[in-house]
């Protein structure tokens, strides 16, 4: 499960990264008049429209502890998701958290990487079934906590402020670059939907801790998060008892 737990970690770091203050903008940036407002205004209506939201899909990677981690997952702000995570050359997983109750299918790369020893024992013992956690388990509560996410989008960050730059075209949609600047000497820059909602389209981090870059789409629509059926599930009891033989 570490390569789940350093993936959870990675959505933390997301959380932060998305948290982009605002402040004062040096641009006068594209020709709507939405962009040629202030970087606060601009800031303040996309924390506004974001946490409108009920659910979102993102995709993309963050590096943490010198090894990136891979995102593409769909969301909800009741806690559910789906999609699949992955680290480095420890493979990729799908995962699915829904009421309470999340399951995970991993390659055999991830198994190979995570279980030692007992790789091939699980691997054959698994097969292409899904490995559903126990009741109360929190390994995914923090990759699926939509909420969360937004929530630290409407942070307030006083000491940072925001430099406007210009529009760029981000999966289809005309957005408002902002960018501020850490302690760490890091940098974020956030895209903003010049059209009405004003959505983060896009989310990119240089330099400091946790670089990476995340899109933002699916805003709001129908995540059609579904439960593995019956026959295609194992318990974590389950696989230690047959993996111990």
């Amino acid at each position: 499960m570490t390569a789940i737990k350093q993936v959870a970690g990675a959505i933390g770091a997301l959380a932060v990264l998305a948290g982009c203050g605002g402040g004062a903008d040096s641009s006068d940036g594209a020709e709507s008049e939405f962009a040629q407002g202030s970087a606060s205004t601009i800031q303040k209506a996309s924390v506004e429209d974001m946490q409108s939201l009920d659910a979102l899909h993102m995709e993309g990677s963050i590096t943490q502890q010198g090894s990136e981690v891979g995102i593409n997952i769909s969301l909800t702000t009741d806690g559910d998701c789906s999609g699949t995570v992955s680290r480095g050359d420890s493979g990729e997983a799908e995962v699915v958290s829904l009421d309470g109750t999340s399951w995970f299918r991993p390659d055999e790369e991830f198994w190979r990487a995570q279980a030692g020893p007992q790789a091939e024992t699980i691997i054959s013992t698994v097969g292409d079934k899904w490995v559903q956690l126990p009741e109360g388990d929190s390994s995914f509560a923090s990759f699926c906590d939509l909420q969360g996410l937004l929530d630290q989008v409407g942070t307030d960050n006083e000491k940072d402020s925001a430099t406007k730059g210009e529009t760029s075209d981000i999966g289809g949609r005309e957005a408002i670059q902002l960018t501020t600047k850490d302690e760490q000497g890091g940098s974020t820059s956030s895209w903003v939907a010049v059209d009405d909602p004003h959505y983060i389209v896009k989310v990119d981090r240089e330099g400091g801790e946790s670089p990476g870059s995340i899109t933002f789409s699916e805003f709001g629509e129908d995540a059609s998060i579904e439960a593995p059926a019956d026959d295609e599930v194992i318990t974590v009891e389950e696989l230690q008892k047959q993996a111990q033989g």
